[in-house]
């Protein structure tokens, strides 16, 4: 892997993990970035491996969905779990069910939402959507600053499904920005120096002088 694809996606960890500061007031703490968290570790798992793979839409879909149930148990569900870590047949149920209604609980349940069984699958459920969209955005196609629109997806839903009370919102959406705009200008110099390198290329090929 070429150390640009790293530093892509180091940015998208990073505005990963600004989003998943957004999830914090509205589950009282740690739940909130427990399960935004690990849902932006697994998805960045799976872009890595299917971006290696070669694997197309359908294929990690089908891994994204079974990544889903397989540690949705530990990271937004653990009441359900066997000894915290194994998926039990209730994981499974709850998880599945939870991928709709999740959405409506958190907006209805009382503050801290970690308080109730099935919230903190939002989280969960978009870090791992959004970060498997953007990690592979920035592996596999050229438009690599259209990684953007997920993880802005996954701030967006921290904050509309989130709390009133956000103390870290202003932070959290400057340093969103400033690794966004820092992100950008790298990779302008970088595709300016390329085509500058390629054009040096052309005009040794064709000069008389060679």
């Amino acid at each position: 892997m070429t150390s640009m694809r790293w530093l892509n996606l180091i940015v998208v960890g990073i505005t990963g993990a600004v989003a998943c500061a957004s999830f914090g007031p509205v589950f009282g703490g740690w739940p909130g970035y427990w399960a935004a968290g690990g849902g932006l570790v697994v998805g960045l798992l799976v872009a890595v491996f299917t971006a290696w793979r070669r694997w197309g839409v359908l294929n990690t879909t089908a891994l994204g969905l079974a990544s889903y149930l397989l540690f949705v148990g530990p990271f937004a569900l653990p009441q359900t779990t066997i000894a915290g870590i194994l998926p039990s047949l209730e994981t499974l149920a709850r998880g599945g069910l939870l991928i709709f209604q999740a959405w409506r609980d958190l907006l209805t349940v009382a503050i801290p939402a970690s308080s109730f069984i099935g919230p903190a699958v939002v989280p969960f459920l978009t870090g791992l959507a959004c970060s498997i969209a953007a990690g592979r955005l920035v592996l596999l196609r050229r438009g690599h600053l259209w990684a953007i629109i997920p993880m802005s997806a996954f701030l967006l839903v921290g904050v509309l499904w989130g709390s009133v009370k956000a103390p870290l919102a202003l932070p959290s959406g400057m340093v969103f920005a400033v690794s966004v705009l820092v992100w950008a200008a790298i990779r302008q110099e970088s595709a300016r120096r390329a085509a500058s390198a390629e054009l040096g290329v052309e005009i040794a090929k064709i000069s008389p002088w060679r």
